[in-house]
């Protein structure tokens, strides 16, 4: 396709995808340097650490949700521009409703040499195995999972943050005394056995006790993830509604079920970072940092700046 650049023509190669990552990205780049013409990547999407590959390697892209870069000999764009997403229906990036983030999220715990099985994670998931295998081929197709079942790291990250969108509800009270008592804390599901589901610490206070660089206090308001509707309905009506700035904590229920079990034991592994003082909080157990990274991941004032600067003491670093 050529294109006129102070008078001559370029001729460029246009590589069209639904999903742009990193793989994506080095193959475009390789093309690039060892072809006859530079090749631009057109995508629905292009994940942040794609551009940003590109941009150092200074190959060019057009993100169908409205940015161009074009780094061509005599001609240099980088500009927002009118989206271009095509009228079809697309999956996008990959993931298909909450099957797709419960495989996405099996595939970014698996331990590194271990991938999920269809049928694991529809047992661990409550959903149907063809379900499954429909998402997990999503993600194939998008380039998120490789064809042996590993996650494409850590562009399955991103696109799965891209799709966490939990709804915390503030509640009012105090948490701690209105938790006093076996029979309070029992019928809310808060404590238990950490290998079965319950309230689990999430956000800036369980950020700070994985050693991420997070500013927090033993007076933070904490947020919990819940495995279901019923246990945050009860927990409303214990504590009542408040806004943010009274809140005692914040409750969500969590977007998959892993996020709620298993729990960990922070204080008692001897895993809390050094910010956090333990009285207020050293009773609680704790979602697993993959989904603090998430919410992270969501913040938009420094979000990206702390997941940059951490790596946590338990778990992976997919991002």
């Amino acid at each position: 396709m050529p294109r006129e650049s102070a008078g001559a023509a370029i001729d460029v190669l246009v590589d069209v995808v639904e999903f742009g990552g990193t793989d994506r990205a080095r193959q475009v780049r390789n093309r690039s340097a060892h072809g006859t013409a530079p090749t631009v990547l057109v995508a629905d999407r292009v994940t942040a650490t794609a551009q940003a590959y590109m941009k150092q390697e200074r190959v060019s892209w057009f993100d169908r949700r409205g940015h161009l870069h074009l780094d061509l000999p005599g001609m240099f764009v980088d500009a927002d521009v009118t989206p271009a997403l095509r009228e079809v229906t697309r999956r996008e990036d990959g993931i298909r409703g909450r099957a797709g983030i419960a495989y996405a999220v099996a595939s970014l715990l698996a331990p590194s040499d271990t991938w999920p099985t269809i049928r694991g994670v529809a047992r661990e998931s409550g959903f149907a195995p063809s379900v499954v295998s429909d998402a997990a081929a999503s993600l194939r197709r998008a380039a998120l999972v490789h064809d042996d079942g590993r996650p494409n790291v850590p562009d399955l990250f991103w696109a799965l943050a891209d799709r966490w969108r939990p709804e915390f509800v503030h509640l009012g009270g105090e948490l701690n005394l209105g938790l006093q008592g076996t029979s309070g804390a029992g019928d809310l599901g808060v404590f238990g056995d950490a290998d079965q589901p319950g309230w689990a610490l999430t956000g800036s206070v369980a950020a700070a006790a994985f050693g991420a660089p997070v500013a927090v206090s033993s007076t933070t308001p904490p947020s919990f993830y819940v495995p279901d509707q019923t246990t945050l309905r009860r927990a409303v009506r214990r504590f009542g509604r408040a806004d943010g700035e009274h809140r005692s904590c914040s409750l969500a229920v969590s977007p998959t079920s892993a996020a709620c079990s298993p729990r960990i034991e922070v204080w008692s592994a001897g895993m809390a970072g050094q910010g956090l003082s333990a009285p207020g909080f050293d009773h609680f157990l704790f979602t697993r940092p993959l989904f603090v990274a998430l919410e992270l991941a969501n913040d938009p004032a420094r979000g990206h700046e702390i997941l940059e600067g951490w790596t946590p003491g338990v778990g992976a670093r997919v991002w």
